[in-house]
């Protein structure tokens, strides 16, 4: 850049700067707008509608009916008109975030790619659409289809863009996630809503398919399971082996089927009924929370926090039922007292407990 070059851009600079300051002192507050949030330094994803703009969400997976999402005033969403609890709505916000920042490792210009590849991606039928919608109604749709072989790339299309991209594969996990999360809350409120011939509430907030690892916490030691490349369970110590190289973990056929059960089994419990929300320290312990017995942590791809955490406290009396916290919930709810069976066999199973 020439030295006058540099000398107008200095320029400009400090003439936004004084801009800057004058609209700070003038309102005695930083400029909040959505789209002034997005600055130019930020990563450019796919989805150009910030988060804090998107009014209405659409998502539609397969033959799956559509989850229509609508802006709460106080913040958050609804489905349907019931409210998404803390843990849904935050990651639909980050799935929506996600779209804005996440730079596509690669863009497919018309040129690089086939009609008939388009299908082979998966993005013909896709496998998972998304419109985002403004206070204006205007959509801004993306679609999802296969991941790379590697798995750790996912193709994406953006409508009325000739392109296609390679995203990073977490983003499309996260709104997999959301989409998970907002089924089985959908299931929680047709079950109370008193539907005697329905299905009872789930006490997982989400299903062992969008789960990519499992922790179990017992008696301070922690016992982990994982998915090895083909989707089968392994214990992450000692039953299961490697493949070429020792670098891909690969599941021992034989216990495989055996974990995958008792998580299935795990998945369907029930909760029969809800004793407190958001309880305290003293609550806690009356039911013996305080200090649990176990605690289930569930892991989806990519991830370092817990996308689930449930407690597991003492019997109820008669000892037919047990008490449990679901931390995304904030609830304290009663399960069946068979419940933790699946525990102690996974611990069977990873050679923990005899």
């Amino acid at each position: 850049m020439t030295r006058g070059g540099t000398t107008y851009t200095g320029i400009a600079a400090a003439a936004l700067m004084i801009a800057l300051i004058g609209v700070i002192s003038w309102t005695g507050k930083w400029p909040v707008s959505p789209w002034l949030i997005r600055s130019s330094a930020d990563p450019k994803g796919i989805l150009e509608l910030p988060v804090a703009l998107t009014t209405r969400i659409e998502i539609n997976a397969g033959q799956k009916q559509v989850v229509v999402l609508e802006r709460r005033p106080g913040g958050g969403w609804s489905v349907n008109g019931d409210e998404t609890g803390p843990a849904t709505a935050q990651h639909v916000d980050t799935a929506l975030r996600l779209l804005n920042v996440s730079k596509p490792f690669r863009t497919l210009n018309p040129d690089d790619y086939t009609t008939a590849q388009v299908a082979e991606f998966g993005l013909e039928p896709p496998r998972m659409r998304i419109s985002a919608y403004a206070a204006d109604g205007k959509a801004h749709t993306v679609t999802f289809g296969e991941a790379t072989p590697a798995q750790n790339a996912q193709y994406v299309r953006v409508i009325g863009d000739p392109n296609l991209y390679l995203l990073q594969r977490y983003v499309g996990v996260e709104w997999q996630v959301a989409l998970d999360m907002l089924e089985r809350t959908a299931s929680k409120q047709a079950a109370s809503e008193g539907a005697t011939a329905g299905p009872q509430s789930p006490l997982l907030p989400v299903s062992i398919a969008a789960v990519s690892a499992v922790e179990i916490v017992e008696n301070g030691v922690l016992t982990r399971f994982e998915r090895d490349p083909a989707g089968d369970w392994f214990h992450h110590f000692g039953q299961h082996l490697h493949g070429p190289g020792g670098i891909v973990h690969k599941a021992d056929p034989r216990l495989a089927p055996l974990i995958a059960s008792e998580l299935t089994a795990l998945e369907r419990v029930p909760v029969e009924g809800e004793i407190a929300r958001q309880p305290n320290e003293d609550v806690l312990a009356q039911f013996g929370l305080e200090h649990p017995s176990s605690i289930l942590l569930l892991y989806t791809r990519d991830s370092s926090d817990p996308v689930a955490r449930i407690s597991f406290g003492k019997m109820a009396e008669g000892d037919l039922d047990r008490y449990a916290q679901v931390q995304e919930t904030e609830e304290l709810v009663v399960v069946p007292g068979h419940a933790t069976d699946h525990i102690t066999k996974l611990l069977q199973l990873a050679g923990v407990r005899s």
